[in-house]
């Protein structure tokens, strides 16, 4: 097996594919090196690739209309990102910057289009795996609104 392939079964969104399956998006995959500081995409970009960081961190930065930013997370190894751009075909909703010296695998959008073409099966795994995080994500972002509200009222409350 491919440090590639075992590294890929490692992956939430890939965790229901079989051998056979895993072995078709490893030959896929693309792999690329960013460097400290290197920006992979910027928010509102055309997204037209999937990110698997294969080594290193890269940072999430939110940018504000008045030239404002805004650090959201760091995201490391055996993480992906661009999905949402993947799944919604909207413009990158955040700008992604190496923190340090990063490995990517990339899935290109045109590439997992034609695999949906002949082979939907893993397409729907994967999708389905990824609704299965959005929505827990979702669930933790509605949790941190309340809390927020809540807090909020309190501290108006004193």
């Amino acid at each position: 097996m491919s440090t590639n392939r075992f590294f890929l079964r490692s992956i939430s969104i890939f965790q229901e594919l079989d051998e056979s399956e895993i072995l078709i998006i490893d030959q896929i995959a693309e792999e690329g090196s960013y460097k400290a500081g290197e920006i992979v995409f910027r928010q509102g970009s055309e997204g037209k690739e999937l990110y698997i960081i294969k080594m290193g961190e890269v940072e999430v930065i939110k940018e504000g209309s008045e030239g404002t930013s805004q650090l959201l997370t760091v995201l490391e190894a055996g993480t992906f990102f661009g999905e949402m751009s993947i799944v919604t075909e909207e413009t990158r909703s955040a700008t992604i910057r190496a923190l340090g010296e990063c490995r990517l695998l990339k899935i290109q959008k045109s590439t997992i289009d034609r695999l949906s073409e002949t082979n939907s099966g893993i397409i729907l795994k994967i999708y389905k795996e990824l609704l299965r995080i959005l929505a827990e994500r979702l669930r933790l972002t509605n949790e941190h609104y309340f809390f927020t509200k809540e807090t909020l009222r309190r501290l108006r409350s004193m």
